[in-house]
């Protein structure tokens, strides 16, 4: 698999071949990478039509429909392929100098007779370094109570703290790890570091708290 940084290079020369220059552009400069690792670049179709508010995003991208598939072709190819995270490992693409990389992990989560499932998402990745952090979209739909139903659909965020040896983790409080700092400890971060957080630090902040952390690692003195 190949790094980012290289990707953001491939992107680049794609992106002269494809630029359209107008404001409701349909394709995209992008990339899969196989269940195989190999990293294949080409056009991935860009999403700017909401169906929940039967609108387009003007001058955007709606990222929702990317949580669940991705439609991608090669460059010298002219169909479409639809793949969902069961096809492939990762994905990403560039509109107006924003990278967006996706990356296919199973969520763990329990139906109504309580058993343990696993439900294939591309996870929205935020930051990387050592540790890397991912969000996942959701929509649910609200109830007002229990006979009268809600129609206007809720969205949140759910975030993921993810390594090579540790595996994925939803960043809450739960039976693992009862705060912020013992979730970063078996993500590996220092003691030292994690002894500069305060006792009850915020989960909303880990994203600020991954940079200051690989910062200080690189320049322990400052």
């Amino acid at each position: 698999m190949l790094q980012i940084s290289s990707i953001k290079k491939y992107l680049a020369l794609i992106f002269l071949i494809f630029l359209s220059g107008t404001l409701f552009a349909r394709k995209v400069p992008g990339y899969i990478v196989t269940a195989t690792s190999d990293t294949i670049f080409g056009i991935v179709k860009l999403c700017q039509y909401n169906p929940y508010t039967t609108g387009f995003v003007v001058g955007g991208v709606n990222l929702e429909s990317y949580y669940t598939m991705v439609k991608f072709r090669e460059i010298n190819q002219k169909k479409y392929t639809l793949y969902v995270p069961e096809d492939i490992m990762a994905f990403g693409f560039s509109f107006k100098k924003v990278d967006y990389h996706f990356k296919s992990m199973g969520l763990e989560f329990y139906n109504r007779f309580r058993s343990e499932q696993i439900e294939p998402r591309f996870l929205c990745l935020i930051y990387k370094n050592d540790i890397e952090l991912y969000k996942n979209m959701v929509r649910t739909h609200g109830f007002v109570s229990n006979k009268n139903y809600n129609k206007n659909s809720i969205v949140y965020y759910d975030y993921y703290l993810y390594s090579e040896d540790v595996g994925l983790t939803q960043i809450n409080t739960n039976k693992d790890h009862k705060n912020i700092r013992e979730l970063l400890a078996r993500y590996g971060v220092e003691q030292e570091f994690l002894e500069t957080l305060p006792p009850k630090t915020n989960y909303k902040n880990i994203k600020s708290i991954l940079v200051d952390y690989f910062d200080w690692k690189e320049n322990p003195e400052n």
